[in-house]
Parts: C-alpha cells; structure tokens; sequence
C-alpha cells in the first residue's frame, strides 16, 4: 500500500489547493530557481517543464515534465535530496549515478504522485544506493522504468526500495537489480498492482555457457537476489604449483522482489 507513502503529499497538495487554487501559487513561465546554504531549490510551473541540473529539493506541480538532472538523487556531491511530483506523463532521463532517488553515502528520495511515467537511467539509477538510503515511489499510472545495471531496487551498505502503485508497469535491468541486496544491502521492488512485466535482459553473457550445451546464459542477479563476492589470490599450493586460493569471504545482502496482485511476467536467466 503505497498510503503511508504519498499521504503527506496528498495532504500537501490538497493544503495549497485549498488556500490558493488548484493552479495558483506555483511559478508561470520558467521554474523558480533559488541558490540556499544547503543547495539548489527548485519550484516548477503547472506546465511542461524541463529541470536540470542537481537540485536538493524540486518540486513541481503538474504538467509532462521531463528531468534531465538528479531528480531527488544525491549524485556524488549531494548528502540529501528530495524531489516531488504532483502528477502529469513525466521522463526522467539521465546517465550519471546515484540519480532518480539514487543516493551515494545519503538520503535519495524521488516521489512521482500520478502519472503515466517513463524512467530511463543507466548504472546506479533508480531506487539504488551504496552508503545510503534510496527511495523512488510512484503512485497510479502505467509506467516504464529502465536502467542498466545496479537499479531498481539495489542496495550495498544500505536500504533501498523502488514502490510501484497500481498500473500495467514494465521494469527492464540489464543486471544486477529489481530487489538486489548487496554486501549489508537490503534493496526492495514492491509492486502494488496491475499485470506487470519484469524482464533482466540477456545483455551479459555467463562464462557458464560452455557448459550448456549450446544453449547461451547470462548473469542477471536479479528479481529478488543477495550475494556477497570472494577474492581469489595466486599463491604456491602445497605441492609446489601456482594456484588461486580463496582468502576473503564478503557476505551478501537481502533482495526482495513483491508484486501484490495481477498477471506478471517475469524473464531473466542467471541469479534470477
């Protein structure tokens, strides 16, 4: 139930609407853009816009807008940051890390109220965070969310969940995502409804394939996945040959994959 989630949003929109109008209050023409202590604020319009850059906290009323910057990631300069979306078919779209509520050593939170939205990200995107704690929640709509690899709910050294409200969604990862719990990670995909797909595309191929007869494999950790990773050092065996020893074991996380309700579809290959 995503309620506790976007209830003081709801409560925060309602409030404004109240006092000053459904359009009212908000900036006409260009957002409003103010250089604090903390970092950059940003208040959108209640049509289209286009916001760039690393805000610390935009929010933006309505209209299909299109987020080219950190949209409520903290990037890798940012302790903190929020971004909130009252509704309008929005783009997220951006290539750097720890973006769309990512957060790297801090607090990323992306909330989208309404919409049918589009997210496009690349590495470390998406409800992911190493150090930190990641957010993205988005309430009604049909969305589509695609990333490349560590996103959509992926966590090392930290929390993160991506909360999906009800909607026919599609989630693409290439790797390394959809409730991926790293080393002390605990990342979570909880989709609340709708017939979803999830698909872990066939985009890196497993050194297993050798042995498959034929038939290629590809690493997706993914879907619900924790795992830690061991070093390998060359070193004199006892019998006087050179071979790699396992010295360090790293524990793993906890990756959790939820859909509450509908018709899903799920495709990946390995760690899936």
């Amino acid at each position: 139930d995503l309620e506790p989630v976007l209830r003081p949003v709801l409560v925060f929109r309602q409030a404004i609407r109240a006092r000053v109008g459904a359009k009212a209050g908000f900036p006409v023409g260009d957002p409003l853009r103010v250089e604090t202590p903390r970092g950059l604020v940003v208040v959108g319009s209640p049509t289209k816009d286009v916001h760039e850059g690393h805000a610390w906290l935009l929010v933006d009323p309505g209209g299909h807008d299109v987020y080219r910057g950190t949209a409520g990631g903290t990037g890798t300069s940012l302790r903190s940051a929020l971004c909130l979306d009252l509704g309008g078919d929005d783009r997220y779209v951006a290539t750097d890390p720890f973006v769309q509520g990512g957060a790297w050593n801090g607090v990323g939170i992306l909330i989208d109220v309404q919409g049918n939205d589009r997210y496009e990200g690349g590495a470390f995107s998406q409800a992911a965070t190493v150090g930190g704690v990641s957010l993205l929640a988005d309430g009604l709509g049909e969305d589509v969310v695609e990333a490349t690899e560590f996103a959509q709910g992926a966590a090392a050294l930290g929390c993160a969940l991506l909360r999906s409200g009800a909607g026919d969604d599609r989630f693409a990862v290439d790797r390394l995502g959809q409730g991926l719990g790293r080393t002390a990670g605990y990342g979570v995909l909880h989709d609340t409804g709708g017939n979803d797909r999830y698909v872990a595309r066939p985009t890196h191929e497993s050194m297993y394939s050798q042995w498959t007869n034929g038939r290629t494999v590809h690493w997706s950790f993914a879907q619900g996945c924790g795992f830690g990773f061991y070093a390998r050092y060359a070193e004199e065996l006892p019998d006087g040959s050179q071979g790699l020893v396992i010295r360090d074991l790293i524990p793993g996380g906890v990756g959790v994959l939820k859909d509450s309700r509908g018709d899903d579809r799920y495709t990946g290959s390995m760690y899936a």
